[in-house]
């Protein structure tokens, strides 16, 4: 019962497609029940002497069910497909929107093939549960309820067989939903662990490659198979047991019900009429039985995809905006006052009382060792998480009473690791502001150093540069991640890491650009090559989350302090 409120707990959005499915699939249940009802009295008239024209009524009767039983199962096929249909749209907007709200931190912690597995299989399998399984077991109870109470109205007996066969039916294979359950988790887990190992090795072919690693990840990925293929066969055998129990309970109740009526017609407490009657709606009873024996695998699928889906809802996002105030009149000063931040609850903190400020126009750098608090400085700006004590703040309003989208409206962003999408250039730079013009683009692909390598390209800003920018060198990747932040034309520019993954001669190219974009602009520079920040106004040492040294760069190298010691140690390389 917990696993059907689940399920139905996703089906908000879509329950009017629901109901249609429904009422689709008992219009078809009751144009069986109405032809059987219609042979069994023209067999038995005809048995008793009647003539077949005299029938024609009723034959015709049987011809208007079967066209219109033709027309249902149309209707029906559409509305499924629309049910279908619906159940995708709604389900993926709201599990993309619930990405989107947990942001980068918890989607950069998930296996690419999970969270696939959550947008696209787990969707399926409620789609096909909403579409298909939950039609079925409404007629599966509704047809059969129909059929007993019929039959008791001709003859209490036959209407007890007919009822004791259709309750096992309904109860005895379930018996083993727990196992079957139980296996499927299994499976599905051995599957999802299966496709994000092969789909970690396509993206790393290369790694692989160099460090002669193919044949250990192959025996990994056998090893999976294996798995994967001992957790079907386990799931299978569930299910021939299951499939094995319908089968002997319906075809066991179409004989005893044959049996039992055969029986009462030869010592006349039954009459002809009664007996086709019994005979054909005792099919009919099971009939319903039968198609959700079918559609039951559903289930079971759809279960496993709602626990999965449950616990990526469950996922606390950063708290939502509580104010309205007018981002457009803020200045450009960013401060971080006491900040308190950590990843988990199990882990130590990243942000320790961190407190500083950038004035407008002011370009501020940040350095320290890996794991100092760098990066999380921008996901805290960003909001893709908030502190757990402190305040980040833009002109003295917290950033958590503004709207996110107004926030992140101020900032521009170059990240050490370029994200393109698998469009053309052109559409990856709108990504900025879809409004912008074609002189607009041209420009801000100017000032990135970008706009002759792109002219050189097949179909110029019409070039698809495949997923990932993979057709494209870092150098030219990086410097259309910098030209997508000019387009943006945000008053806070912040720099991540933006040319770590270039050449010394692109990295001159990129860092001259940035300079001349940065004129005017609040600037966080977060770098590793301390080169790239000795002109900044100030720069900030972080280590453990704290600073431990602020100043300018001459004036920190001849402190012989925490500063000097990196720049000594990268000069060592």
């Amino acid at each position: 019962m917990a696993g059907f409120r689940r399920i139905m707990a996703l089906a908000k959005g879509v329950q009017p497609w629901i109901a249609a499915s429904i009422a689709m699939r008992l219009a078809l249940m009751g144009t069986y029940v109405g032809q059987a009802l219609l042979m069994a009295s023209i067999l038995a008239q005809l048995l008793g002497g009647s003539r077949l024209r005299d029938e024609v009524p009723l034959i015709v009767g049987v011809g208007a069910l079967v066209l219109g039983r033709v027309v249902l199962l149309w209707a029906d096929a559409l509305v499924a497909q629309a049910t279908a249909g619906a159940t995708k749209a709604h389900l993926r907007a709201k599990i993309f929107t619930k990405l989107a709200e947990l942001g980068p931190h918890y989607v950069g912690g998930e296996r690419t093939a999970t969270l696939q597995a959550a947008l696209i299989d787990g969707v399926e399998a409620l789609e096909n549960y909403f579409a298909t399984y939950l039609p079925s077991s409404i007629a599966a109870v509704l047809t059969p309820a129909v059929v007993v109470a019929i039959l008791a109205t001709r003859d209490g007996w036959l209407a007890l067989v007919v009822a004791v066969f259709v309750v096992a039916a309904l109860i005895i294979p379930p018996l083993w939903d727990g196992s079957l359950m139980g296996a499927t988790r299994q499976r599905r887990k051995a599957m999802l662990e299966m496709g994000a190992e092969f789909l970690d090795s396509l993206q790393g072919m290369i790694t692989l490659k160099a460090f002669d690693a193919s044949k250990s990840r192959r025996q990994a990925l056998t090893d999976r198979a294996e798995s994967l293929a001992t957790g079907m066969i386990r799931e299978l055998r569930f299910v021939l047991i299951r499939n094995g129990l319908y089968s002997f309970v319906v075809v066991g109740g179409m004989a005893a019900v044959a049996a039992v009526a055969a029986v009462r017609t030869v010592q006349g407490e039954m009459s002809t009429t009664t007996l086709f009657i019994a005979l054909f709606l005792a099919r009919e009873a099971l009939r319903p039985v039968t198609n959700l024996d079918v559609a039951f695998h559903a289930s079971y699928a759809a279960g496993a995809a709602a626990e999965q889906i449950e616990r990526l809802f469950a996922e606390i996002p950063p708290a939502p905006d509580t104010g309205q105030l007018v981002v457009a009149q803020l200045r450009p000063v960013v401060e971080f006052q006491d900040v308190t931040f950590a990843y988990t609850k199990t882990q130590p903190p990243v942000m320790n009382h961190l407190s500083f400020r950038v004035d407008a126009g002011e370009t501020v750098a940040i350095v320290g060792p890996s794991g100092a608090g760098k990066t999380t400085v921008v996901a805290l700006l960003l909001r893709f998480v908030d502190p757990q004590e402190g305040q980040v703040m833009i002109d003295g309003s917290d950033v958590r009473d503004l709207p996110i989208e107004s926030v992140r409206s101020l900032i521009a962003l170059v990240a050490q690791d370029t994200y393109l999408f698998g469009g053309t250039v052109r559409e990856n730079l709108v990504l900025a502001r879809p409004d912008a013009g074609d002189e607009e683009i041209e420009r801000a692909a100017r000032m990135a150093g970008a706009h002759d390598f792109i002219l050189d390209l097949p179909n110029g800003y019409a070039t698809a540069i495949g997923e990932r920018g993979v057709r494209l060198s870092g150098g030219q990747r990086q410097r259309l991640a910098l030209a997508r932040a000019i387009l943006k034309d945000a008053p806070i520019l912040i720099l991540d890491e933006a040319t770590a993954n270039v050449d010394a001669v692109t990295e001159a190219t990129i860092q001259a650009a940035l300079n001349e974009f940065a004129k005017g602009r609040t600037t966080i520079v977060i770098a590793h090559r301390l080169s790239t920040v000795r002109g900044a106004d100030r720069i900030l040492v972080l280590e453990s989350g704290r600073i431990v040294e602020s100043g300018q760069d001459e004036e920190l190298r001849n402190r012989h302090g925490a500063y000097a010691r990196l720049v000594a140690a990268q000069a060592a390389r």
